[in-house]
C-alpha cells in the first residue's frame, strides 16, 4: 500500500503538507478547478522546472521495495538543484494538488498558480503568494 504525500527517510515516517491550486475563496468549494488541458495551453509559459506527464505512473522506493501508482495526467516539478526530487501535481477532478514537507519551496508553485489566475491554498485555508 502506498502512503500518500508522505516520503520516507532512512526508517523514519515524514509527513508532508498538501497545498492546493485554486480560484475559489477555498479549495475544498472549487466548482471550476484548473485542469491538466487548461495547463497544457500555456504549456511554453509554464515556470521552469515544470513538465506534463500524461502517463502518470509513480515509482517510490520504500524500505520494502519500490511500489509504483498510477495518478493520472500530472505536472511534475523538478528542481535543477536537486534532480531526484519530483514533485507531482495531481488533477484528478478537484483543485489540484500537491505536497511538500518545506513550505519555503512554494516559490514555483506560487509562479504557475499566478500564470493560471489562480492561488495556492494549504489544507488550513492559509493563501501564499
Amino acid at each position: 500500500m502506498l502512503l500518500p504525500f508522505s516520503c520516507f527517510i532512512g526508517w523514519d515516517f515524514v509527513m508532508a503538507n498538501e497545498y492546493h491550486i485554486t480560484r475559489a475563496a477555498s479549495w475544498d468549494a472549487d466548482s471550476d478547478p484548473v485542469t491538466i488541458e487548461e495547463v497544457e495551453q500555456m504549456a511554453e509559459l509554464l515556470p521552469p522546472g515544470f513538465q506534463i506527464d500524461w502517463e502518470g505512473v509513480l515509482e517510490q522506493r520504500t524500505p520494502w521495495g519500490i511500489e509504483t501508482e498510477s495518478i493520472g495526467p500530472c505536472l511534475f516539478y523538478q528542481d535543477y538543484y536537486a534532480p531526484e526530487e519530483r514533485i507531482y501535481v495531481r488533477f484528478q477532478g478537484e483543485a489540484p494538488r500537491f505536497a511538500l514537507e518545506d513550505p519555503t519551496k512554494l516559490e514555483p508553485f506560487v509562479a504557475l498558480a499566478d500564470l493560471l489566475n489562480a492561488a495556492v491554498q494549504d489544507d488550513d485555508g492559509r493563501i501564499y503568494s
